[in-house]
């Protein structure tokens, strides 16, 4: 357990909780909130976070979750910059993708709901 727990503080200096975290408050608020109240939500829930506790327990999670040798990949694959790279453009790539599968969510349902004939939703 303590090989684990060095491989997930290491692999938390690489990938931050709190960078992950932000990510996923600005993706809430950009989604749900008109531009002009986004900044003010993310900052109040910036400051209601507890990013100390929050970082420990991924830690321990991580380190519970992966064992060493998936571990030593995960360190090994994101200590390089492409790794890095691709890693902070994947909130640009969901930004596009997440509107076209709520798309094809939503056609699906009324499909569904509808009992109109199933077909390829594009």
């Amino acid at each position: 357990m303590a090989i684990r727990l060095d491989l997930s503080e290491k692999m938390h200096k690489i990938r931050p909780a709190r960078k992950q975290i932000d990510s996923a408050i600005e993706q809430v608020a950009r989604s749900g909130l008109p531009v002009e109240e986004q900044q003010a939500f993310i900052l109040s829930i910036k400051r209601i976070i507890d990013y100390k506790a929050l970082e420990k327990t991924s830690i321990e999670a991580m380190a519970e979750t992966f064992s060493v040798p998936e571990l030593k990949a995960m360190v090994d694959y994101y200590e390089k910059p492409e790794a890095q790279s691709a890693s902070e453009k994947f909130p640009d790539y969901q930004k596009k993708i997440e509107p076209v599968i709520y798309q094809m969510l939503d056609r699906a349902m009324m499909q569904v709901r509808t009992g109109s004939a199933p077909g390829s939703i594009k």
